[in-house]
């Protein structure tokens, strides 16, 4: 007797091959002392585990909420007591809990001071 296989139609077929779609795993991309340039994602995160402090903005893709950076600089998290405010978009998410200040993780970036060095000479 021979094994049959399952017919499989065209679009399952098409599912089997088409690669998987380009999201962003989960996760820390960078921690803390790391440094980073601008525009570097510093996380991925479904739910607000860490809020964007100073230098770091919010911005989401595929229902993924990313944190990056706003400048170079280096990656510095920490823990401070945040109030609710609703004129940011992603601050009612955040604070899902009801109450009107509660610690979170943050993460901030410290700017790199720029060098002496450089002076502009111009030619005449």
């Amino acid at each position: 007797m021979l094994n049959r296989l399952p017919r499989l139609s065209l679009s399952q077929v098409r599912g089997l091959l088409r690669p998987p779609p380009n999201k962003p795993y989960k996760g820390i991309y960078r921690t803390d002392g790391e440094v980073v340039c601008e525009g570097d994602l510093l996380l991925c995160q479904g739910k607000f585990n860490y809020i964007p402090g100073m230098n770091v903005y919010h911005a989401m893709d595929r229902g993924q909420n990313l944190l990056k950076a706003s400048c170079d600089g280096t990656v510095k998290i920490t823990t401070e007591w945040i109030e609710k405010n609703s004129d940011e978009p992603w601050m009612d998410r955040a604070m899902n809990t009801g109450l009107e200040k509660r610690p979170k993780l943050t993460y901030n970036v410290i700017p790199r001071e720029p060098s002496n060095r450089f002076t502009l000479t111009t030619l005449v």
